[in-house]
């Protein structure tokens, strides 16, 4: 509290005693806090957290609303996709619910197969780890060898996958 007193056009500060309010569970003064961070700058923490709340408390349609929000800021979140597909699953939402799911899915392979690449390329010393992860990102994983080599479990060096992307 002593940092919003100090500094109260700090969303930081706001969003921060919101997520310490959350976790000690005192549901209103969080929401309080986190609305007042919102009103002053969007922020992806103050964004879940709020979510978060609306969504322990069964206040479906806006958390959906504030993890619209979220993902619009920032959609690579692999989290933000999954909370936002969880409430409009809830919400019987199922079709939009899929596409959130899917796609936070997708996110997670792309991070898996980075982290796998990034593991290789130390073994490895490959030098040119980013033109590789660059090529990754613009394929982002959809169908293509790539996936079969993955799904089948085969060794993914640095060498083949940039093989696999020049195709």
């Amino acid at each position: 509290r002593k940092v919003t007193e100090l500094a109260p056009l700090q969303p930081e500060g706001f969003s921060s005693l919101g997520g310490a309010l959350l976790a000690a569970e005192n549901e209103a003064e969080a929401e309080k806090a986190l609305r007042r961070s919102l009103e002053l700058r969007e922020t992806l923490v103050a964004l879940n957290n709020l979510g978060a709340l609306l969504r322990y408390q069964h206040r479906d349609a806006e958390a959906a609303q504030v993890f619209a929000r979220s993902i619009a800021i920032d959609g690579k979140d692999t989290m933000l996709r999954m909370n936002l597909a969880n409430v409009l699953q809830r919400l019987g939402k199922k079709a939009e619910a899929r596409v959130h799911f899917e796609q936070a899915g997708e996110l997670t392979r792309a991070a898996l197969l980075r982290n796998v690449i990034a593991d290789r390329a130390a073994q490895h010393g490959v030098a040119h780890l980013k033109g590789i992860e660059q090529r990754l990102d613009c394929r982002r994983f959809v169908g293509g060898d790539l996936n079969f080599a993955l799904d089948a479990g085969q060794s993914l060096t640095p060498a083949r996958a940039a093989e696999l992307m020049a195709d």
